[in-house]
This record gives C-alpha cells, structure tokens and sequence, in this order.
C-alpha cells in the first residue's frame, strides 16, 4: 500500500498487488507526488473482522475507542462528519478500498463499548515519552491474532455519533485540558 506522508483523511491510499503494478502507478501521470516527496509504503494486513480501532488520548488519558468499519469506509477512515459526505455534490462519497458502499444512516464510526486492551497502556506511555498530548493511534486486529499499530494522528477530529455514545466527552475533556495549560 502507498500512502502520502501527510493527513488528510486517507485521501491518497492506494492497495498494489504486486510489484510491477506498484512500479507501473509510480511511473504514471496518475502517481501523485505527496508534498514532502515521501510516499510511504505499508504491508496490507488482512483484518480478522472488517475494522479498525482509533484510540483517542487527550492529556495523557486513554478517553475511549472509536471503531471504524472498512468495508463501507474503505482507506477514507477520518471520523469527522465533514469526511463523509463530498463538499461539491453533498452525497456520500464512496470511500478507495470500500468493498460495500456507504448507506445514508448507516455509521461507519461506532463506540468500542467497554474497551479494556493491554494496547491502552502502550499508547499511553508512548504518547508521554513523545510528549504527545492529544492524538489518535489506530490499529487493526490481523487474521492471524496480531495486534498491529499502524498510524499516530497528532491531532484528532471527533464524531458526533460516537460522542453520544461514549462515557466521556472528548471534545470536553480537550477543552478542559486546554484550560487547565492556558491556567
């Protein structure tokens, strides 16, 4: 898989299966040249269920997990209500990598209920050693039982369903850690 060096809701995300046809897109006018001129290269991980796990840290708490399905969302997995609907015709936007298309009311984001993972500890004190304050660590559980962490988003966008959802607000608790360094 490629993938630009940047944010940008997964926008730029290609899946290669093999070689030559990475060789082929990167010698093509539809290659896109990421600002910086990196273009990462990641390993496919077959997931054992089709989602992903984000896990939202704001001043060095783990504030809850968001669960993204990736077979409606495809590589487009950005959790704000703006990433899902395109800015020109307001429709829907049919994710890269979506095996099934997005349905109005159907959510790609849902709340990870009661989720108690030893991989809460290992962001945390990843987040502290980095001195990342607020971010979004995403993971994918592999068919083979693996746990793999594969992005660390240093700033964070919630979603209005999984806010009414969860225990805790995540936009409250930046806000009150946001006061508490202004203080």
């Amino acid at each position: 898989m490629t993938k630009h060096n940047q944010g940008g809701k997964g926008l730029g995300v290609r899946k290669f299966t093999s070689h030559e046809e990475l060789a082929a897109y990167v010698a093509s006018s539809e290659f896109e040249e990421p600002q910086d001129g990196i273009t990462l290269i990641q390993e496919y991980i077959q997931a054992a269920e089709p989602f992903i796990t984000r896990v939202e840290i704001v001043g060095g708490e783990f504030i809850y997990a968001v669960k993204a399905d990736t077979a409606r969302g495809g590589f487009q997995l950005c959790p704000a209500d703006a990433c899902a609907i395109d800015p020109i015709t307001r429709e829907l936007i049919m994710p890269p990598g979506a095996t099934i298309a997005p349905v109005a009311g159907q959510q790609l984001f849902s709340l990870r209920e009661d989720f108690d993972h030893s991989i809460i500890e290992k962001y945390l004190e990843f987040a502290r050693r980095t001195g990342l304050e607020v971010c979004g660590i995403e993971f994918i559980e592999a068919e083979d039982g693996r746990v793999l962490t594969y992005d660390v988003n240093t700033n964070t966008n919630y979603n209005a369903v999984v806010e009414a959802e969860a225990p805790r607000s995540a936009p409250r608790a930046l806000a009150r850690y946001l006061k508490k360094l202004a203080a």
